[in-house]
């Protein structure tokens, strides 16, 4: 269960290298304002920000994917709804949190910016590919059943 946590939270794990992403989109746009280029770029980095960095991150949100599919599969199998064992865990938790990274809840349980939604929407081929059905399901059904819906913010 750490392990695999530690592949959605923690460093050159799945929220890590989407945030490059998401700054290697922004940085690139033309029309970014001076001041919000300089807080992007402090930002980025502290995650060790490159263009090689970002061109790689989507491969690796891929992979992070398949394990996290591969792994609520087996649980399936076993007869659980859970990502480890038969009981809720944080796993079920950082994953659902972190899913948004890759799209959003529906606006109707979580509004938010159109632009927003947008940055957040994982468009890159191989990171769709990935984003196995069940995975979303399974953050619904943690939203739903743990966490609340509608968010309220």
């Amino acid at each position: 269960m750490l392990g695999l946590s530690h592949e959605i939270y923690g460093e050159q794990g799945l929220g890590w290298s989407r945030r490059l992403m998401m700054f290697h989109a922004t940085l690139g746009r033309t029309q970014a304002s001076a001041t919000g280029r300089a807080g992007v770029e402090r930002m980025a980095g502290k995650y060790g920000y490159s263009e090689t960095a970002a061109e790689a991150a989507p491969s690796r949100v891929a992979a992070i994917l398949e394990m996290l599919a591969a792994q609520l599969s087996r649980e399936r199998s076993r007869g659980s709804r859970f990502l480890v064992g038969d009981r809720l865990t944080a796993l079920d938790v950082y994953w659902a949190a972190f899913a948004a990274m890759l799209e959003p809840l529906p606006p109707e349980v979580c509004p938010m910016p159109e632009g927003i939604r947008a940055m957040y929407t994982a468009g890159d081929p191989a990171i769709r590919r990935a984003l196995d059905p069940r995975l979303l399901e399974h953050r619904d059904f943690i939203y739903q059943e743990f966490l609340g819906l509608p968010m309220d913010f």
